[in-house]
């Protein structure tokens, strides 16, 4: 599987499919996490807690925060209390 990073959004493909992605618009100058999806025939594999990890460490590597309006994305900043601080609050 390879994870393609970009602007606002990381995805994974299994050869040419994608089968889950995480995406965060910016807007004015603060991600917002708004969608992660993973193919439920990959689901149970860690594919979303990786998008998210990929999605942290974009928004850490540019120094900015975010907003997360995500379910799944809420329920993974509660079990990373180390990445907190790139909440918004």
């Amino acid at each position: 599987m390879e994870y393609i990073k970009e602007q606002n959004r990381v995805y994974v493909k299994d050869k040419d499919t994608i089968i889950g992605e995480v995406s965060f618009p910016e807007q004015n100058g603060i991600f917002i996490i708004n969608h992660t999806y993973v193919d439920p025939n990959y689901r149970g594999m860690h594919i979303a807690d990786n998008l998210l990890k990929n999605a942290v460490e974009i928004i850490e590597t540019q120094k900015k925060q975010c907003k997360v309006t995500c379910s799944y994305a809420k329920k993974w900043f509660q079990k990373h209390p180390e990445k907190q601080n790139i909440i918004k609050k």
